[in-house]
């Protein structure tokens, strides 16, 4: 699926710092599911933060989640495209041990 900015600069920035796979989730570039082959879920996410700053904390519309455990467990970016969505979530970098 083709992106529009921001989304798209954001998900090219995150492909500089690690080669991963992405899913997402609805097809609307709301939730994405990023994972690697050559690192962890763990090791991903410690990367991404490291540089998130550069790759998405500036533009405020941007959440990455990492998930311990569960059936939606793994590396997440939330973009919060609207107000609505960054008023009904956080943006920034958080990990959490299940969605429960």
């Amino acid at each position: 699926m083709a992106y529009t900015s921001p989304l798209s600069g954001v998900l090219d920035r995150i492909g500089n710092i690690a080669l991963v796979s992405m899913e997402d989730l609805n097809d609307d570039g709301e939730w994405i599911q990023l994972w690697s082959d050559s690192l962890t879920d763990a090791e991903l996410y410690r990367a991404l933060v490291k540089k998130w700053g550069k790759t998405a904390g500036y533009i405020n519309k941007f959440a990455l989640i990492y998930c311990h455990t569960g059936d939606d467990s793994g590396v997440w970016l939330h973009y919060l495209s609207t107000q609505e969505l960054r008023t009904e979530y956080r943006v920034g970098c958080f990990a959490l041990p299940s969605w429960d």
